[in-house]
């Protein structure tokens, strides 16, 4: 791979973890005191496809400060 590719592959990384790990910790606190017998867990698939498409959709804006 490029340098370049690697960077993003590296950062998307890094970001999807950092996703990960804020949404687990909003899941257990939606869970907490509910009694439930299951654990809720992220959807890492739905995750990484949504960070996905943000970064295709801000690579595509036109407008700087959108960007």
């Amino acid at each position: 791979m490029s340098g370049g590719v690697e960077c993003v592959c590296f950062f998307l990384r890094n970001r999807a973890a950092e996703l990960y790990e804020e949404a687990q910790e909003e899941a257990g606190e939606d869970q907490r005191g509910k009694g439930n017998n299951w654990k809720y867990q992220v959807n890492v698939n739905h995750e990484i496809g949504v960070l996905k498409d943000r970064l295709i959709l801000l690579l595509l804006e036109d407008d700087g400060k959108k960007r």
